[in-house]
């Protein structure tokens, strides 16, 4: 059975929970006597026993108003004194529903079973903690997620950095060895061609000189010859031009040799230039595929 101090209870959380649109009935209470509660006494009553029958009250086991609203036969469902009541009317609070609203204005002495049962089936399911308990739940996974999202971003970001970082580091030190063995090569190639040209003008220059002056002297041995058939005897001439051809013949050979050694020089020249330019080659081919294969593993 339910009594007043249970029926107080629920209308008390009733009030903590219910929101300021509900409206309090307690004006529209009838405070006439009800056939279906037990509560004989009323504040008039109480205040005309209090002097004559203190005895009778006693005994009866009905509530005084000196006892601050305290109920005997609360347990069987006994009489409400003057604070009973005015507790009820405070808690009386108006529901959702016209039936029960009605019921509790309307029948104020009506059994408390009733009026527990209209007020149950429609007070308002609000389930203050297991909302708050769900909200610092969900609040807890959105904010551990966001952790670890920004993890793994600021992780793959500072991966792709050091990655291209590393990836510009090397094409940066590849471009530089490939322009340093170009710049080798052509310098190399250039001092080779420059010696070879030299060499070249050089030998031309002489063995031009070399030849102008077997000419000249050949051209002088001639004359010297004519004079001297003219004036000495044919014997000593024959001597002179055999003397004379046959050092023209040595300088004649020795130009001979001097171009052949040139042109030696030149192709061994050529033959070095081309040895170095396919020797910086090959390194210049190796270091890429080295590079190449670092930066593709």
């Amino acid at each position: 059975m339910v009594t007043n101090d249970k029926l107080r209870e629920t209308f008390r959380e009733e009030l903590i929970i219910v929101s300021e649109s509900y409206c309090f009935y307690r004006d529209n209470v009838d405070d006439d006597d009800d056939d279906d509660d037990d509560d004989d006494d009323d504040d008039d009553d109480d205040d005309d026993d209090e002097d004559d029958d203190d005895d009778d009250d006693d005994d009866d086991g009905d509530d005084d108003d000196d006892d601050g609203g305290d109920n005997d036969d609360d347990d069987d469902g006994g009489d409400d004194d003057e604070d009973d009541n005015d507790d009820i009317d405070d808690f009386l609070i108006a529901t959702q529903t016209i039936h029960c609203s009605n019921s509790i204005t309307t029948n104020y002495y009506a059994p408390l079973e009733r009026k527990a049962d209209c007020l149950s089936a429609t007070r308002p399911r609000r389930h203050t903690v297991e909302i708050v308990v769900v909200v610092v739940v969900v609040v807890v996974v959105v904010v551990v997620v966001v952790v670890v999202v920004v993890v793994v971003v600021v992780v793959v970001v500072v991966i792709v950095v050091v990655v291209v970082v590393v990836v510009v580091v090397v094409i940066v030190v590849v471009v530089v060895v490939v322009v340093v063995a170009v710049v080798v090569v052509v310098v190399v190639v250039v001092v080779v061609v420059v010696i070879v040209v030299v060499v070249e003008v050089v030998v031309v220059v002489v063995v031009a000189v070399v030849v102008e002056v077997v000419v000249v002297a050949i051209i002088v041995v001639v004359v010297a010859a004519v004079v001297v058939v003219v004036v000495v005897e044919l014997e000593v001439v024959v001597k002179i031009l055999v003397v004379v051809v046959a050092i023209g013949v040595v300088v004649v050979i020795v130009v001979i040799v001097v171009v052949v050694v040139v042109i030696l020089v030149f192709v061994v020249a050529i033959v070095v230039v081309l040895l170095i330019l396919i020797v910086v080659i090959v390194v210049v081919v190796v270091i890429l595929v080295f590079v190449v294969a670092i930066v593709v593993v």
